[in-house]
């Protein structure tokens, strides 16, 4: 039977973590956070990990459109995020989803913003700000002076020019339009958008081969999970507020990994490399 939650946001501040013991203390159990936009399917099926909105060629396209203007857009959670984060994943071509060691520890990801996951969120944002780019003139001629300050330091300092960009906003244009549907839908998850929802998943021993420890970024499982294996469920009830930065719990990060799934996975990572 699963156990379900739901959690405001106050009473979310003043959590250490989201189940009961029984869930929290079993350190054969992980945690997925995500949003209402895609629960249903995730009721129904599990975790595919399957993009369903944002592709890797998708991922790819944008990161090459913002190498080529020498621009690093204007929020941090878009093209920064996309090209930094999502792209590294994006090289994982079969199915996989991620995973947290505690259940407090990703917050982030249940949160109106990020609706969709990170995929979404880096790539709309990331859509939005050229979007933006094009529609200022100041943000135009801001890129280019950068650019020109830039190069010119260089160059009085003895050291190689840096490329200077003028970006063809036609050219940019077309090369936008063949995301627009995708950057569109991302959109629509956001306005979905209804609560938070953390997932607790409870694997097995066949599991361990599917699965690594890639430290800050989580536990990567490559394969599909199914919706029997989930063993806990809480929705968060956080409106448009962002999810508290709540600091890892180093007690239950330490006995998670000093327990026998981490140790695991460990074991099988050195026998692969060997």
């Amino acid at each position: 039977m699963i156990e379900q939650v739901r959690v405001g946001f106050e009473d979310l501040i003043a959590r250490k973590w989201l189940f009961s013991p029984r869930l929290e203390d079993d350190p054969w159990v992980l945690y997925h956070a995500t949003s209402s936009p895609v629960e249903r399917k995730i009721d129904q099926e599990g975790f595919a990990g399957s993009a369903f909105l944002v592709t890797r060629e998708h991922v790819i396209h944008m990161v090459s459109l913002y190498r080529s203007m020498n621009w690093a857009g204007i929020h941090s959670d878009g093209y920064a995020a996309l090209g930094g984060i999502t792209l590294g994943r994006a090289h994982f071509l079969e199915p996989h989803c991620w995973f947290r060691e505690a259940s407090m520890r990703s917050l982030v990801y249940a949160q109106r913003s990020w609706a969709g996951g990170e995929w979404a969120m880096s790539f709309r944002q990331a859509f939005d700000d050229l979007v933006e780019f094009l529609r200022s003139e100041t943000a135009r001629q801001e890129h280019l002076q950068s650019q020109v300050q830039l190069c010119r330091f260089l160059v009085m300092s003895g050291a190689a020019p840096s490329p200077v960009i003028k970006v063809d906003a036609a050219r940019l244009t077309a090369a936008l339009e063949p995301l627009q549907v995708n950057a569109e839908a991302c959109s629509q998850l956001v306005q979905r958008y209804e609560h938070g929802l953390i997932y607790a998943v409870k694997f097995v021993e066949s599991d361990v081969p599917n699965l690594s420890d890639r430290g800050g970024s989580g536990i990567l499982y490559t394969g599909t999970v199914l919706s029997d294996r989930i063993v806990g469920k809480a929705c968060l009830d956080l409106g448009d507020r962002p999810a508290p930065r709540k600091s890892d719990d180093v007690e239950r990060m330490i006995f998670w990994r000093e327990g026998p799934l981490a140790l695991r996975i460990r074991a099988n990572g050195t026998k692969a490399r060997e």
